[in-house]
């Protein structure tokens, strides 16, 4: 028998989350920034982001680990294939209109993964709309691509003083980093159902709040949309 899986709820809330979160951050940059454009610390709304963020990291763990650690769910369909387009999208969206400068090899496998991974995840939309297993090894380039666009900003975002100005982009494609690998690892029988979905759920989170204030929202706005969509429609399989 094939039922829905108890994941479509769980992402519908983290969707909310996310706006809520989206509009508490909007909120935060536009009426708590000092004359300097500094944020004013210990702002009411910036703790109310905090305990919000916190809370919710808390449901997503507790949620996870009460998951039934199997691969019987599968996302199929139109609207995990649209899910893929739109990550790929966003990915391409992200790399062409990037200023960056060809020079060190980080930033040229940063150019060329990015152009590799909306290819893959165009084919894994395909193999998703025919209720086909994607090959694995699709979704590891979409892992390669996250790993190395973390390394390439990291010392961009540690040099910032304000960790609210890029907390949400790390934590952001960190999360999208391990949804996909561990997308992947599902794929070739070998995946951690919890961690997924953990991953999955914070990634629909962490990526709609990184949209009140990004340098990259194409990727975010994408990745989001993907992790939404892949746990959205996932139905569950009993034998």
């Amino acid at each position: 028998m094939i039922k829905n899986s108890g994941s479509r709820k769980l992402s519908v809330m983290m969707l909310f989350f996310g706006i809520a979160a989206l509009a508490m951050r909007k909120a935060l940059y536009a009426t708590a920034v000092d004359v300097k454009g500094l944020l004013v610390r210990s702002h009411p709304l910036s703790l109310a982001l905090t305990l919000l963020t916190v809370g919710v990291l808390i449901r997503i763990a507790l949620t996870a680990r009460k998951q039934e650690n199997t691969g019987n769910r599968e996302g199929s369909g139109f609207l995990a294939a649209l899910g893929s387009v739109a990550a790929g999208a966003g990915i391409l969206v992200t790399v062409l209109t990037g200023n960056i400068v060809m020079g060190s090899a980080l930033e040229i496998a940063w150019y060329y993964l990015g152009l590799a991974a909306p290819v893959c995840l165009l084919l894994a939309g395909i193999a998703r709309l025919f209720g086909k297993k994607p090959f694995f090894l699709l979704h590891v380039v979409v892992c390669l691509f996250f790993m190395v666009h973390i390394v390439a900003r990291y010392q961009l975002w540690s040099a910032n003083p304000q960790l609210q100005d890029y907390l949400f982009s790390l934590l952001g494609a960190m999360a999208l980093l391990f949804f996909s690998f561990y997308t992947a690892a599902r794929e070739a029988d070998c995946g951690n159902e919890r961690i997924r979905l953990g991953t999955g759920l914070a990634a629909i989170y962490l990526c709609l709040a990184e949209l009140a204030q990004s340098a990259c929202p194409a990727l975010y706005l994408g990745g989001a949309i993907w992790a939404l969509t892949e746990l959205g429609s996932e139905k569950e399989m009993n034998q």
